[in-house]
């Protein structure tokens, strides 16, 4: 399965998120690529200090790849894989272009603010345009995160964000979330899932993880779909 990572603004965990599901995808034992699109490498220096700090634990092969090579490089060493993540930066540009024609599902982070949630307009533009008649592309879903850990907050904000997304016809909204946690800071520090502990350094951060494992089972799920399409897939990239 192909998966994109992408979005139209900066700073809505889109490369943590990537990280975290492709992490997830090899300690269950699935051979996993992460494309690295996005100039600032946050994803290829993640997996470096993994390397580092964890080198004995299953890991996501990382390449960084420009916009423009791929198409070449996913059609050769993609099929090697089970699940290709690409991270794309935070903007309306090629690689994200590019990258909605290829994958199986999209995810577009978001984060519950009126700045956010007024790009997922563009967003569905850009999902409409470049995705159907795809007859490999199987979801796009808005997944919130940086959602409050008060209770009463987040059932608000959640509530909100999904009205306002609702409305569009070729996105649906994930049904996992992700919240404003410093765990995923401390557990990027070692190029670890926040599933994943490190003694005397990470401790799992039960809610965290919880939010990780929940948001790729329902990627998972989505994948039998793409599963079943699988003797074509490569020939339809082509």
């Amino acid at each position: 399965m192909y998966i994109l990572i992408g979005g139209e603004k900066g700073g809505s965990g889109k490369s943590t998120i990537a990280v975290n599901l492709a992490i997830e995808a090899a300690l269950a034992g699935q051979k996993v690529l992460l494309v690295d699109g996005d100039k600032q490498g946050t994803a290829s220096n993640w997996i470096g200090r993994r390397h580092q700090f964890v080198p004995d634990r299953p890991c996501p092969e990382v390449v960084q790849v420009p916009a423009a090579q791929f198409v070449p490089y996913l059609r050769q060493n993609g099929p090697k894989f089970d699940h290709v993540f690409i991270d794309v930066a935070g903007r309306d540009g090629e690689e994200l272009r590019i990258a909605l024609g290829l994958v199986d599902v999209a995810l577009f982070p978001v984060r519950p603010t009126i700045n956010d949630l007024e790009t997922a307009a563009n967003i569905e533009d850009l999902v409409s345009r470049f995705t159907v008649g795809k007859s490999h592309f199987e979801k796009a879903g808005f997944v919130l995160t940086h959602v409050s850990t008060n209770h009463a907050k987040r059932v608000a904000d959640v509530a909100a964000a999904i009205e306002f997304l609702s409305t569009h016809q070729h996105v649906d909204v994930m049904k996992s979330v992700i919240c404003w946690r410093t765990a995923y800071e401390r557990a990027g520090l070692f190029g670890l899932s926040v599933t994943e502990t490190l003694t005397g350094q990470v401790a799992k951060d039960a809610s965290a993880s919880m939010e990780v494992t929940r948001l790729f089972d329902e990627l998972m799920s989505i994948g039998v779909k793409a599963k079943q399409k699988n003797g074509q897939r490569e020939k339809v990239r082509a």
